[in-house]
């Protein structure tokens, strides 16, 4: 592991271990309110990208701006009255960049020989080359700060209309009837997947079968609120999502040889999953985000998975990534 790399996943999970031991966690943050309006997730506000993967856990929800955008956009720091500038936020860049392994011959010898070059760099200089031997991707991660557009002054705006939400989502009240967006996304889902829904009678276990491709659930007379039923069904849709011909997670492909540390993770990742769903179609709703918390941090404190964290430190980061990638198919066109 390359020591940036070994620094960046350090900072990452001293902070989410910190709300472990602490008895809490910031999964899904709380809209924030900007201009009579709110915005439910953490977007750059330069560019108006939503922050992905593990950021959703390190930066409430609101804009953000890099020191660097700040100043394009004509921008400055506010100051406090003891002339201090506001603290930065720290959120993980993720770079992912191909590398391309050639042969060529030697003009000397005439051996052949190999090398290693970028992918971008190979393809504009085109090496004269025998054979491409392989092509394989490296994943780099690294820090950046960014600044909440509140603590900026100065700046010309940019027209982000399209992230903002007239009402905060984090209040929402429960329903009792079904909900027409949930159920649409989730037949889309289901039948783009080719997976087949059971619902049972009350009382009936909930739980994703990957050997079937079926997901089961208690009837929605079962819950008090159509919340809750959709809370539940997110999650194992969120679940199925780590099929091997889907995601191809190991809490879900390796179901017979599953270890306590995976099914942790697998766990973590469908409730995650769920809470971002919910939030989506604005159903989410404090209780649910307590609940859900507390459901988390039980998975993140195994100790078989905390001893797995301290060989593989990128665990944490791929589980939240793994999350954010489970939602985002549920809800693709």
């Amino acid at each position: 592991m390359e020591q940036n790399q070994e620094k960046v996943c350090d900072v990452i999970n001293s902070r989410i271990i910190g709300m472990i031991t602490q008895g809490h966690g910031c999964w899904v943050s709380v809209a924030h309110k900007y201009k009579e309006k709110y915005v439910a997730k953490p977007i750059n506000y330069a560019t108006g990208y939503e922050y992905k993967g593990a950021n959703k856990i390190l930066l409430p929800a609101g804009f953000y701006l890099t020191y660097k955008q700040l100043t394009k956009l004509g921008g400055k720091l506010k100051q406090d009255k003891d002339g201090k500038y506001p603290q930065a936020y720290t959120i993980m860049e993720t770079w992912v960049k191909t590398f391309v392994k050639y042969s060529y011959k030697d003009e000397k010898t005439g051996e052949l020989k190999e090398n290693v070059m970028p992918k971008w760099l190979f393809d504009k200089k085109q090496p004269e080359h025998e054979e491409i031997l392989f092509t394989w991707n490296k994943t780099t991660y690294g820090f950046d700060r960014v600044y909440n557009i509140d603590d900026c002054e100065g700046y010309k705006e940019v027209n982000r209309d399209k992230q903002l939400q007239l009402t905060s989502n984090a209040t929402t009240q429960p329903i009792k009837n079904r909900d027409k967006v949930c159920d649409f996304f989730i037949d889309h889902y289901l039948k783009k997947q080719g997976i087949k829904l059971f619902e049972g009678k009350s009382g009936s276990p909930n739980y994703y079968n990957p050997l079937t491709d079926t997901i089961h659930i208690a009837n929605v007379e079962s819950y008090e609120n159509a919340n809750d039923f959709y809370e539940k069904l997110f999650h194992e849709c969120s679940h199925s999502t780590g099929a091997k011909d889907r995601l191809n997670r190991k809490g879900v492909v390796d179901i017979k040889e599953k270890t306590e540390d995976n099914y942790a993770q697998e766990e973590v990742i469908a409730e995650l999953s769920a809470m971002y769903c919910l939030k989506r179609v604005g159903l989410l709703t404090n209780n649910q985000l307590e609940a859900s918390s507390e459901y988390m941090i039980s998975w993140l404190a195994d100790e078989k998975l905390l001893e797995a964290m301290k060989d593989d430190k990128t665990i944490l980061i791929k589980t939240f990534n793994n999350a954010d990638k489970a939602q985002q198919l549920i809800f693709t066109e």
